[in-house]
């Protein structure tokens, strides 16, 4: 008896905190996460709220998350290997950058940088052959 008064204890307990449970997923961030890309450096840089970086890219892009060695900063970080996935067209770079809805980000490559504004769910997707 006091077996199954234990175990529908500890049974309630846990189906009260089920809903309660988080996921675990990389917290969003406010520092510059950057990349070298075929040996150019890639930036993310939040301009108005904090962002997560996920990027796809192509079987013939090279990948250095040595930031260094294309002039990126070693005191900011790098992207999370874990958020960059090989897969699709060969030469292209596809860039996922999670944050606020309708906040804006810059994304910056070999020099070049270019405002980007989030949709109303808060993602900024883009797209670039690399070279």
């Amino acid at each position: 008896m006091k077996k199954l008064v234990l175990m529908l204890a500890v049974g309630a307990l846990l189906l009260t905190a089920a809903p309660f449970a988080l996921p675990a997923r990389a917290a969003p961030m406010f520092d510059d996460p950057q990349l070298c890309i075929n040996g150019k450096l890639f930036m993310a840089v939040p301009t108005t709220d904090a962002i997560d970086v996920f990027m796809e890219v192509g079987s013939n892009v090279t990948l250095d998350y040595n930031v260094v060695n294309c002039g990126g900063d070693p005191n900011l970080p790098v992207v999370d290997p874990a958020q960059v996935t090989v897969g699709g067209k060969k030469n292209v770079v596809t860039v996922r950058v999670q944050t606020a809805p309708k906040a804006k980000v810059l994304l910056s490559y070999d020099g070049k940088s270019k405002h980007f504004k989030a949709d109303k769910y808060g993602w900024v997707e883009v797209s670039r052959k690399v070279h």
